[in-house]
């Protein structure tokens, strides 16, 4: 019998049935314990899957329980001594391979996110080689947060010698500056970027002394702060003049990056030499990042005599971020800044752009507005006519209005030959008349991001229709007058790669329109859809399903609704989609039966979601999918208000 079971788990084992050969093994063991078949067996099939812990384990049983004087002892003690040996080894792929593949191909996958200052990294501890190519070859980046502010941070005071990027938040309610005693905690050679986010600097003198300690190697430099109005002005500091530009480049004179946001920039002084190495600035006052307060968003704006005095100073800006409440400075900006390619008036938000092209001189990226500010479009137009022959992107937003009649021919746009994306938030019709007119100047415009309230507006229609090269279309629609959003879509069929809807409707007893007619689109692979009926339950899965069997070659889809659940049948319509790999929903409340449908999905690989999700659903998604990413709702909705 046990020969029996021996010979076939041995066959077992050779076809990779490994479990059912186990369990014969165990069976032999059952019948025989004092046999070192049975050991011996399931030591092999270990060894078969690479388990060399197991198999020394089970040999070590087998050893305690086999008598001395049979013949299978010997054998068990020379197989556990080859487990060990087996066990031991490691392979070392890094010192081997060519150091240009592995500083530009292997570290940035081992090493993508900021590492624990607690917790060890295990890549820095497989072996010396490993830890060496690391340390020499590729800087060491570190996050640090007041949850854990209290521990000693063994980590990054271990590695200091090799921190090049380190990250500070601390948003604990105190007038602590955490800051200064990480910091102080060792000495950093090669520390280049630095970044403290947190409701406040508190000790200017403290502030001094620690910047003194990292200033001269650091070529970034980011101070985020919020302002929390719970706490009674935490950052007044900031109002005095002791932290001024001229400070900062002084203590950290090899800048080339430096971004001031929360603060307040009423002196910031005046610079008094060039200061040819620093290529991006993004300066905010305080007010103007308070998202809580906008009706200070005006009273603290950088004047512009100020502005004007240190750009003048700062020739080599490439990129210029500016939480400005006017565009006094447009005429004037590439006067100073004669290299700047990207130019932000009051946006709050860091953008994630595609780099500059460093080759391509003028000015490439223009966005306007994003502080509920009112200014004239006749400065606006006359930056882009200016720069006409370079521009590739252009964001305006808020409440632009023409100074002077926009018949006049300064208002006029010139030729935008290479404007390549167009974004557009407000609604007012004189912002409709200039995204009109910039449509009609732009003829390889292949992105447009229209907001505005989905109503029908003529001329705007009919300069989207006369583009030849749409590829992303994102615009709101009203449901009750959609059918111009279908003949736009229609007519761009053949080239619409991606589209962004947001359908509005206020009568309740209005039939959604279709979504059948997608099926016409032969190149679209992604879609968001979101929505704001006042019944989410019927709005939804007929949608749903008109998009899973008209739009077969579908990637990624998106489906939002903030005012309520994703409604039982809405995923369950792309159970049988072969091509759909990302999925991203919206929604205020749970549905724990509908969504795990996403697991009948067949190729699903990214889940994102921005809704309630219990503990034990989110792990049984993460079991099955790839990449589940998850966030509040609350996250989303300050994307949304922060929106680029």
């Amino acid at each position: 019998m046990i020969e029996l079971l021996a010979e076939r788990a041995k066959l077992l084992a050779d076809g990779a049935q490994f479990d059912h050969a186990l369990h014969d093994a165990a069976t032999i063991r059952a019948l025989a314990p004092a046999s070192s078949v049975g050991y011996l067996l399931a030591g092999d099939i270990y060894q078969m899957q690479g388990r060399q812990r197991a198999a020394v384990s089970m040999y070590e049983d087998g050893l305690a329980s086999v008598p001395e004087n049979e013949d299978g002892y010997t054998h068990l003690s020379n197989r556990r001594t080859d487990a060990l040996h087996a066990d031991a080894k490691h392979v070392d792929f890094i010192s081997q391979l060519f150091l240009d593949n592995v500083v530009n191909v292997i570290f940035p996958i081992i090493l993508d996110s900021e590492l624990s200052t607690e917790t060890p990294c295990p890549y820095l501890y497989v072996c010396r080689a490993w830890r060496r190519r690391i340390l020499e070859n590729y800087g060491l980046r570190f996050q640090v947060t007041v949850s854990i502010i209290q521990g000693q941070h063994d980590q990054l005071v271990k590695f200091a010698d090799h921190v090049k990027s380190l990250t500070i938040i601390d948003f604990y309610e105190s007038a602590n500056d955490f800051y200064a005693d990480i910091l102080k905690k060792a000495h950093f050679p090669k520390l280049n970027i630095l970044t403290i986010r947190g409701y406040g600097i508190h000790d200017i003198r403290l502030f001094r002394h620690t910047l003194s300690l990292v200033g001269a190697t650091l070529t970034h430099l980011n101070i985020d702060m919020l302002v929390n109005t719970t706490v009674a002005d935490p950052i007044s500091a900031f109002a005095q003049d002791v932290i001024t530009l001229p400070f900062l480049l002084l203590y950290c004179p090899n800048l080339i990056s430096l971004t001031i946001r929360g603060v307040n920039v009423s002196g910031w002084g005046l610079l008094s030499t060039p200061h040819p190495k620093l290529t991006k600035l993004d300066l905010f006052d305080r007010k103007s990042w308070n998202i809580m307060d906008e009706t200070q968003a005006n009273s603290s704006a950088i004047e512009y005599d100020a502005m004007t005095s240190l750009l003048m100073h700062l020739p080599s800006l490439v990129s210029l971020t500016l939480g400005l409440s006017g565009t006094q400075l447009l005429p004037v900006i590439h006067k100073y800044c004669p290299k700047l390619r990207v130019l932000t008036l009051g946006d709050r938000k860091i953008t994630h752009e595609p780099s500059p092209n460093p080759c391509q001189r003028g000015l490439q990226l223009l966005a306007v507005g994003q502080l509920e500010m009112s200014y004239p479009l006749d400065d606006v137009v006359g930056l882009i006519n200016q720069h006409c022959a370079t521009l590739e992107r252009i964001k305006i937003s808020d409440y632009g209005y023409w100074q002077s009649s926009p018949k006049q021919k300064k208002n006029h746009v010139h030729k935008l030959e290479r404007l390549d994306y167009l974004q557009m938030t407000g609604g007012t019709d004189d912002m409709l008349l200039l995204a009109e007119r910039i449509i009609q100047a732009a003829p390889n415009l292949r992105e447009i991001d229209i907001a505005y309230d989905g109503v029908q507006h003529d001329g705007l229609v009919h300069a989207i229709m006369g583009l030849k090269h749409l590829e992303s279309l994102s615009i709101d629609v009203n449901a009750l007058s959609s059918k111009w959003f279908y003949d736009v879509v229609m007519h761009h069929a053949a080239s619409l790669t991606n589209i962004q809807l947001t359908l509005y409707y206020a009568n309740e007893g209005h039939q959604m329109p279709s979504f059948a007619f997608l099926k016409n689109l032969p190149r679209l692979r992604s879609l968001v859809l979101t929505m704001t009926p006042l019944d989410i339950a019927r709005d939804i899965i007929e949608p749903t399903h008109d998009i899973a069997s008209s739009c077969l070659g579908l990637e990624s889809f998106s489906l939002g609704h903030t005012a309520g659940s994703i409604p039982t049948g809405s995923i369950a319509a792309f159970k049988k989609h072969q091509r759909l790999t990302e999925l991203r929903i919206i929604a205020s409340s749970e549905d724990d039966n509908e969504l795990v449908n996403v697991l009948c999905i067949p190729n699903l690989k990214h889940l994102v979601l921005y809704m309630p999700v219990k503990d034990s659903t989110l792990e049984i998604l993460r079991n099955k999918i790839p990449h589940v990413k998850y966030k509040p709702l609350k996250d989303l909705l300050v994307m949304t208000f922060l929106k680029n």
